[in-house]
């Protein structure tokens, strides 16, 4: 009788011992499961592969549209989004840049000019309105952009920006045609130069600009947020304030950084023109 009260609680341990180490089983197993379905895998999108390309071919009109499609075909991809987004407000803000200073130098040519002809004078003109109405297109892209980056800044400031991009040779055949136009007045730049110049300026604008706002392959953001703030002041002035008082913020401990010193002057200037 002893014995069979025994090999009862015997049986009786074994069965709890098995049934215990099948429960952690299935919990551990559980819990695996659990943790490697939360990882989630960061895939490249294949269009922001190709904006990149886009970019070191210098096609920029082209790389901008695959940046779209980042962001409309991938969702749920919020790393390159944000990427997207990122490359799309340094080539707008470059593209404003190139087309600023192309029609400044068409402007000065034409200004009180005594070699250039009325036709052509008229010409330039009409070719400079283009240019600066050009403007206009980028502002809803560039806004919806910037805003994005200033929401999500917080969450992907650490990101790293692998980008090997430098054009510094401004010295192009088309330049120098209306460089030498602003400073001399003549001789006048046909249309096709013009076209080229402003291309050209482009890639130029941008090489200095990606030198100066990606530095050892992290965003150098005191400075991108003040090229994108100028850029923004005639659209939005308020979030180009916002934007001068973040640099401030993440420069609190660089208080002789260049762009913070730049900032607090637009703050200042923001402050005395709403006070009168």
């Amino acid at each position: 009788m002893r014995k069979k009260l025994r090999n009862a609680i015997i049986l009786f341990a074994l069965l709890i011992l098995l049934n215990g180490c099948s429960t952690g089983q299935d919990t551990t197993t559980k819990s695996i499961s659990n943790i490697t379905s939360s990882i989630k895998t960061i895939v490249v999108p294949e269009p922001y592969t190709m904006a990149m390309q886009e970019i070191k071919e210098q096609n920029l009109d082209k790389a901008l549209r695959y940046l779209d499609l980042v962001i409309k075909d991938f969702p749920d991809n919020e790393e390159y989004i944000y990427r997207a987004y990122f490359l799309k407000t340094v080539i707008y803000t470059d593209y404003y840049s190139a087309n600023i200073r192309i029609s400044d130098a068409l402007l000065e040519g034409v200004k009180d000019n005594p070699f250039i002809k009325t036709e052509e004078a008229e010409q330039i003109l009409n070719t400079t309105q283009v240019i600066i109405n050009e403007i206009d297109n980028y502002k809803q892209p560039y806004l919806a952009s910037i805003k994005y980056i200033f929401e999500h800044y917080e969450k992907h400031k650490n990101l790293d920006f692998p980008l090997n991009y430098s054009c510094t040779n401004s010295s192009t055949e088309a330049l120098n045609a209306v460089d030498w136009f602003r400073q001399s007045g003549t001789p006048t730049p046909s249309e096709e130069q013009i076209n080229l110049a402003l291309r050209d300026a482009r890639l130029y604008l941008l090489g200095l600009a990606f030198d100066e706002l990606i530095k050892k392959d992290k965003v150098n953001y005191p400075a991108y947020f003040y090229a994108t703030g100028s850029f923004l002041s005639e659209w939005d002035e308020e979030l180009s304030m916002k934007l001068a008082e973040k640099i401030i913020e993440i420069t609190k401990d660089d208080k002789y950084n260049k762009y913070r010193l730049d900032a607090e002057d637009a703050l200042k200037a923001f402050k005395l023109k709403n006070k009168n």
